[in-house]
């Protein structure tokens, strides 16, 4: 079966012209490439920030302060990513300096769902 089309720059009909089906499926590797390159950023994204939010929950189960550099790090890049879940649960203290943080708790697993489902469907092939 032969494709017949319209040929707007030469104003003839033009049949079953390969390059232009090429280019088509060119466009659609590209644009799942894109979707791909984007899905792996939020999954990094993603894992960076279920990281420095686990750092920050084992340190208050440790009963750490803000003394050394290392920990004002933590929780100065882990402060506005569990600005939404503050006041969810608050924490509770256990034992002299020790905290269990329920907010880093539910912002983990958050986190690590919203990641996981936007990575997800980005990284879907659409037919």
């Amino acid at each position: 079966m032969t494709l017949m089309y319209q040929d707007t720059i030469t104003e003839g009909i033009v049949t079953d012209r390969p390059e232009h089906e090429g280019s088509v499926v060119h466009e659609d590797r590209s644009a799942l490439a894109a979707r791909e390159v984007i899905a792996r950023i939020i999954w990094a994204v993603s894992a960076i920030l279920i990281a420095v939010l686990s750092i920050r929950f084992i340190m208050g189960l440790l009963g750490t302060g803000i003394e050394s550099p290392f920990e004002r790090l933590i929780y100065s890049v882990s402060t506005p990513v569990l600005y939404p879940f503050k006041g969810l649960f608050g924490s509770t203290q256990l034992a002299n300096e020790f905290r269990l943080e329920f907010d880093t708790l539910i912002a983990i697993v958050v986190y690590v769902v919203l990641g996981g489902i936007l990575g997800t469907i980005l990284s879907k092939r659409r037919m």
